[in-house]
């Protein structure tokens, strides 16, 4: 990892380490305090120092990323500001490698997929199947990040899809498994349900479960501050967060369209082609580039099947309608107060979900 940042203040050593994938870690005596990610070569970290209490620290890199000019500050105060000289220069992001570079690395992730495909076509059993995607993906997340965090990834995603299973299960539904699909995500394999009611409860399964298993890591933190289970918490609670926005075929976006489906008529259609359109061109004017690819498969998704799709499956009621949206938006509000919670007690990256919200 690369050192940002290492000075003293009030006998309190702080660190700013950043790794190759950019993920961003502030030591406090040697302890993590904050995870970020950075943007634009500035960030900013909040925190705890023992004698001063909530503080920020706001950092910017020069343009050759060779010099660091800090501030610590209070609610009401400097306390701390300067400049520290980095020893050895940062690595270049994506958007700065030179083009040949860029060609290199294409050409080397073409001849992976192409070898990753060929495998695909060679593994004969379901089992084998979904040892080969963890352990691809696994790869694939520690490739981007670090071991420690890809493995988190790995937790997070499988508490995550447990729910949908189990909501599958109580359904009657015979389910196939999960599947971890490298740098995108997993997804829980079923049959198909028979009413829009099952779609919403397996849609809504997912981030709720997986919420609770954020909360245990959060909890399991407070007893021992382990760093891997603060990196756990954070991912874990943004992941959920992200799955509820309501943009198919995310889970929020799934739930949403159970409700907006259940109206006969192709007004439930327009509803969620609209929906889709808007968070797509919101997600590209604020960079969140994995968002718009999601919406634009789910467009796709939409546009493929048809206005008539309403009919496929036993509609809700609209007392049912109407408990399935306020459901939808209460997990949403808890989801949103556990963050805030969570950040509050300084468990560091539990920030992350904030930062994402407020973009």
């Amino acid at each position: 990892m690369n050192t940002l940042l290492d000075l003293t203040f009030e006998g309190q050593r702080l660190q700013l380490l950043r790794d190759d994938s950019g993920l961003e870690q502030l030591r406090l005596n040697g302890k993590v305090v904050s995870l970020n990610y950075h943007h634009n070569w500035q960030g900013v970290h909040a925190f705890t120092l023992p004698a001063q209490g909530s503080v920020t620290l706001h950092y910017s890199l020069d343009g050759n990323a060779k010099r660091c000019n800090f501030r610590l500050a209070s609610d009401t105060d400097t306390l701390y500001q300067g400049g520290y000289t980095i020893s050895a220069g940062l690595s270049r992001s994506p958007q700065e490698r030179d083009p040949t570079d860029t060609r290199i690395a294409n050409k080397a992730k073409g001849h992976s997929i192409a070898l990753i495909g060929l495998a695909f076509k060679l593994i004969k059993s379901a089992g084998a199947l979904k040892a080969a995607l963890a352990g691809t993906a696994l790869a694939g997340w520690a490739w981007l990040f670090n071991l420690e965090v890809a493995i988190c990834i790995i937790a997070a995603l499988f508490i995550h899809e447990f729910g949908h299973v189990l909501a599958m299960r109580q359904c009657g539904m015979k389910v196939k498994g999960i599947y971890l699909i490298p740098f995108l995500g997993g997804v829980a394999v079923s049959e198909q349900a028979k009413t829009r009611w099952q779609d919403y409860k397996i849609s809504m399964a997912g981030p709720v479960v997986g919420s609770l298993g954020a909360v245990a890591g959060w909890l399991a933190w407070l007893m021992t501050e382990h760093q891997t289970l603060a990196i756990f918490t954070a991912i874990s609670l943004l992941l959920n967060i992200f799955n509820l926005l309501p943009i198919v075929p995310l889970d929020g976006g799934q739930a949403i369209k159970a409700i907006a489906y259940s109206k006969p008529g192709k007004l439930g259609h327009k509803m969620m082609l609209f929906l889709s359109a808007t968070l797509v061109a919101a997600a590209f004017a604020f960079g969140l580039h994995l968002l718009v690819f999601f919406g634009i498969l789910g467009a796709v998704d939409l546009l493929a099947n048809g206005s008539q799709e309403y009919k496929r499956q036993r509609p809700m009621n609209t007392y049912g309608m109407s408990v399935c949206t306020a459901l939808y938006f209460l997990v949403i509000a808890v989801l949103v107060a556990l963050s805030v919670i969570m950040a509050s007690t300084g468990i560091a990256g539990a920030n992350l979900p904030l930062v994402f919200l407020s973009s």
